[in-house]
């Protein structure tokens, strides 16, 4: 977010007007205080903040409230703050020590433990994250847990940034980047919950440097597409058993699902068929399935209508792509990603994963003069970017035209290849 210059007087303040939802806060910084900061919230709050740079540790520390506090009292705190951490007094330092008096003395009151280790805390984020979070809360209370080993029967006073420091640079060291960033990512929020709760004064993740990431932008290519084909195309192996072959097919069944309908592998595994209208070619994903939280339409290309009616055929189950074993399960993450495996291995794609399907149809969109909002569509995206237009509905026909048009484009290839 950036920061906007601004000679802080209090008509100057007054004209300033409020953000919106999405753009969440606007900060101003003072000509004339260069270390007073205001910041306004969408919701009308307005606070000042001395930022500063202490042994090395940004800091912003707050000093009060627009209008309460005038903009000529502000710069008077900022002043003496300034004057004290010259003289080696950091006020972080005093705040922490008054609040962990105060934290102590409620605790004493309430007969509560003093101090909570960083698991116990854990456990409690956990139970918070499984209203607010019900579908990931479990995974990612796991792999916090594994994460933190070394520190999670430590009290979570006692954390500190270099115990958070140590884990991201051993990831680092490893070349385990996204697995570094999301260790702060994970953890960063369970701390924040803890200064909510009263239970710490700062954040040990805040200050820790992210691993820059590109946006991950592979996809299937014109000729790995034909060879692709070409291994979803192949007759069974008469010398598998029958469960084998039931596995193979299935995965070159979720295959040309995920190829044709960009849909998410969660969504596509958990395909039921009363989500389907064979006859509108239509599938219907409810919004308790979707990462957005709201109803996801996907128009199903002729393509996949007659694979879906192959398949209806053949099964007795309420899934789409049942388990082998148990058909009133559906396939598991585990057998996809073996099924998944063995494909790409033929087709000499090795690095191409299954989320990289759903790139790639829409980047054959792009190439097939798509507009990008009828890509967002396609995809369940509730806006196309920063930087492009912005989102709007558009028709279950132009959804279905457009999934038609890129599936034939797919097909093309097939042809050639049966040629």
């Amino acid at each position: 977010m950036p920061v906007i210059l601004l000679n802080f007087t209090q008509s100057a303040l007054d004209k300033i007007k409020v953000p919106t939802k999405e753009e969440k806060i606007i900060q101003f910084r003072d000509t004339k205080e260069r270390n007073l900061l205001l910041i306004i919230s969408y919701t009308g709050f307005r606070r000042f903040y001395l930022v500063i740079n202490i042994g090395g540790r940004y800091y912003k520390i707050k000093i009060g409230t627009s209008p309460d506090l005038t903009v000529k009292e502000a710069r008077k705190k900022v002043m003496k703050l300034k004057k004290d951490i010259a003289n080696g007094i950091n006020p972080m330092d005093e705040r922490r020590k008054i609040n962990k008096e105060r934290r102590e003395k409620r605790n004493k009151r309430l007969g509560l433990q003093t101090e909570l280790t960083f698991g116990q805390v854990h456990g409690k984020y956990a139970e918070y994250s499984r209203i607010y979070h019900p579908k990931s809360w479990k995974k990612t209370y796991l792999t916090v847990k594994s994460y933190t080993v070394p520190f999670y029967h430590k009290d979570i006073s006692k954390v500190t940034v270099e115990d958070i420091q140590k884990l991201f640079d051993e990831k680092t060291e490893k070349k385990y980047y996204v697995t570094a960033n999301d260790i702060l990512t994970k953890l960063n929020p369970i701390f924040n919950k803890a200064i909510e709760w009263g239970l710490i004064d700062k954040n040990p993740v805040h200050g820790i440097k992210r691993h820059r990431q590109e946006s991950r932008s592979r996809y299937v290519t014109n000729e790995e597409m034909r060879r692709l084909m070409a291994v979803l195309k192949e007759k069974e192996n008469s010398q598998l058993t029958e469960s084998q072959k039931r596995a193979e097919r299935l995965g070159k069944i979720f295959t040309f699902i995920s190829l044709f309908t960009a849909a998410r592998k969660s969504n596509v595994l958990g395909m039921r068929w009363d989500e389907i209208s064979i006859s509108e070619k239509i599938w219907c994903i409810p919004k308790t399935k979707t990462k957005s939280g709201k109803t996801l339409y996907i128009g199903l290309a002729d393509a996949l209508i007659t694979i879906l009616k192959y398949l209806k055929q053949e099964t007795n189950s309420e899934w789409v792509l049942p388990s082998p074993r148990d058909n009133s399960k559906h396939w598991s993450n585990e057998a996809i990603q073996c099924a998944w495996d063995k494909i790409r291995r033929k087709a000499r794609i090795p690095d191409v994963t299954i989320h990289d399907l759903r790139r790639t149809f829409a980047t054959w969109s792009i190439n097939n003069g798509e507009e990008l909002r009828t890509i967002a569509e396609i995809l369940g995206h509730s806006r196309i970017s920063t930087t492009a237009e912005i989102y709007t509905k558009i028709s279950i026909e132009k959804v279905k035209a457009a999934t038609n048009k890129v599936v034939n484009n797919i097909l093309t290839v097939i042809m050639l290849i049966l040629n």
